[in-house]
């Protein structure tokens, strides 16, 4: 009865709460002056109801030898200590993302002491002694990025990116370009066509077949995880029971660090169509820097195939994140790399040449071609492994899929162009996230925010509602919030995010995804059900119609290597068919 009677008692308070929150803007907050006293009765009440929580819970503890006197109301008893319990982990869960407990003008500066605990934190399994240089890197890109907390918290950063999205899409809509997501005026391609490239002649071995044939060694080069993830579970799994090895032998010499089984090096074969004796080597020894990758022979385009695996491990999310510029020269032009990346190429370079794993491919399968490829972080170290070894082999070629738009500087793009493609699917977060973009989202955020006449709860309800249940748009967030000006601090503090955005663009040179950059797209059908595959087409671009970030619900789902796969097949018929001169539907 104690807790029913604090259940009603939070009802009326909270109720209090939610209709004074409602008053006022997101950063105009003189409507909701009053809103401090309500919270400090709430925590009174909030406090009370605690103890009597854990008063209650000792009880059900204490009686329960003797419950079966009164069952029913020993339930009853536990059900509603259960529920106050799960109550107060939701108020946690929302006290956390809906205030900023010091104050927004008490902004605190953290250490880069401080960042390397937080990384060592969150990557506790790792070795903190072999790592310290690569946490204390991430502590100084922080201390550039974050040199303050946040004044935002959760629920405004969410209302930022729904205002964001929504001005983009407005923008696309404008621009007559819904199903394409590039910002820039430009000439669409007609569905499964290839428009010409806007800078130089596309090489003969740029194709939609090849595409698709190489991004299945990409696809394959994740191991048994994203085969059985990937497919049907029950047919993958029959599928690659009778290709483990069984007899628990020691693998060859050259695959390495592969599990009892070789499920991984099973699962690239059946993925790719080749068998053991094609493959010349594979490695999945995986630390910072290094990443697992695979040689094989394919005798199909009679080509010794490189396949560099993506982002799989802890160790691999830390090689993604350290963006500091290491300086190169390729073919005698001087420019920048992402160091992580650059790392990790150097690393299987030195493999590849020092154990002599090409001289003996090459042996086997003399006249054929290189291929470097791989998804995400493959595609960026195996353009950076290209890059290394054009000298060596000078008609090498490769195929970026995905590439991370944090890759190399613009004064060598020009060089890559002649023997690296990079593949990237709609509106794919991947190829466009770098530093400069993710400042130059965070003010667009900040801006919105200033500028919406719009309460937080009406932003983020109107924005999940339009996205679910109704095709409208948010109204009334193009107008102009005419009382942020009564928000110095929010000002303030935007011209600070500026000045830092200008810091970082000094100090960090831009990199961009390299070579030509063939960009597929989703037609736009809206009479499309959701379970079915949409139409594809494709078109030649180039980095700048990657330098921002594209909000969606799809951004995630276009950087997944299977769905790209998938597109760039159902493109490949379509241009074979073309090419055979069959009706195309």
């Amino acid at each position: 009865m104690g807790l029913v009677l604090f259940f009603l008692l939070t009802i009326v308070v909270d109720c209090l709460i939610v209709r004074v929150s409602m008053r006022g803007t997101i950063i105009n907050d003189s409507p909701r002056k009053s809103i401090s006293t309500l919270l400090y009765a709430r925590l009174v009440v909030f406090i009370l109801e605690l103890i009597w929580t854990v008063y209650g819970t000792a009880s059900i503890l204490l009686h329960m030898p003797v419950c079966d006197s009164k069952p029913r109301v020993y339930w009853l008893a536990c059900a509603a200590v259960l529920t106050g319990w799960l109550v107060f982990i939701i108020q946690g869960i929302m006290f956390v993302s809906a205030f900023n407990f010091r104050g927004k003008h008490k902004q605190v500066i953290i250490s880069k002491h401080d960042w390397e605990k937080r990384w060592q934190g969150i990557f506790c399994c790792l070795n903190v002694e072999e790592n310290r240089h690569v946490f204390a890197t991430l502590s100084q890109l922080c201390m550039q990025l974050f040199k303050k907390e946040e004044e935002l918290v959760t629920s405004d950063i969410l209302a930022g990116l729904i205002l964001v999205y929504h001005k983009q899409h407005v923008t696309r809509q404008q621009l007559d370009v819904v199903d394409a997501p590039l910002l820039s005026s430009r000439i669409r391609s007609q569905p499964h066509k290839i428009a010409t490239s806007p800078s130089v002649p596309r090489m003969s071995w740029m194709t939609l077949t090849e595409a698709a044939h190489y991004m299945k060694y990409a696809l394959g080069s994740y191991g048994w995880p994203y085969y059985i993830g990937l497919n049907n579970p029950i047919i993958a799994t029959c599928n690659l029971l009778p290709k483990l090895n069984w007899s628990m032998l020691t693998p060859e010499s050259h695959i390495t660090n592969d599990n009892k089984l070789l499920a991984n090096t099973a699962a690239f074969c059946l993925r790719t169509g080749c068998s053991y004796d094609d493959i010349v080597c594979v490695s999945f020894h995986n630390e910072i820097y290094a990443i697992p990758f695979f040689v094989c022979i394919d005798k199909t385009t009679e080509s010794v195939i490189v396949a560099v695996r993506g982002t799989l491990s802890l160790e691999d999310i830390l090689t993604d994140l350290v963006v500091e510029r290491a300086p190169v020269c390729f073919g005698g032009i001087k420019g920048s790399v992402h160091t992580g990346m650059f790392q990790s190429a150097k690393y299987i370079r030195n493999k590849l040449i020092t154990d002599g794993i090409l001289d003996f491919a090459f042996r086997k399968a003399n006249g054929y071609r290189l291929v470097i490829t791989g998804h995400s972080l493959g595609a960026g170290v195996a353009a950076l492994l290209a890059l290394e070894l054009r000298t060596m082999y000078p008609n090498l070629i490769c195929f970026a899929f995905a590439t991370p738009g944090e890759l190399v500087s613009d004064n060598l793009l020009p060089y890559t162009e002649e023997f690296i493609c990079t593949v990237a699917l709609g509106y794919d977060v991947v190829p466009r996230l770098g530093l400069l973009e993710a400042i130059k989202l965070r003010i667009d955020i900040l801006n919105a925010i200033k500028t919406c006449p719009l309460p937080k709860y009406q932003v983020i309800g109107r924005g999940i509602w339009t996205k679910f249940f109704t095709k409208a748009d948010l109204e009334h967030v193009e107008c102009v919030n005419t009382d942020y000006e009564k928000a110095d601090w929010f000002d303030a503090y935007i011209r600070e995010e500026t000045v830092e955005k200008n810091a970082i663009i000094e100090k960090f040179e831009p990199l961009y995804p390299p070579g030509q950059i063939l960009h597929v797209l989703e037609k736009n059908d809206i009479k499309r059900p959701w379970n079915v595959t949409p139409e594809y087409y494709a078109e030649w671009t180039d980095c700048k119609g990657f330098r921002e970030i594209m909000l969606s619900t799809r951004m995630i789902a276009h950087h997944f290597p299977d769905t790209l796969l998938t597109a760039l097949q159902q493109l490949a018929s379509h241009d074979h068919d073309s090419h055979t001169g069959k009706k195309t539907n």
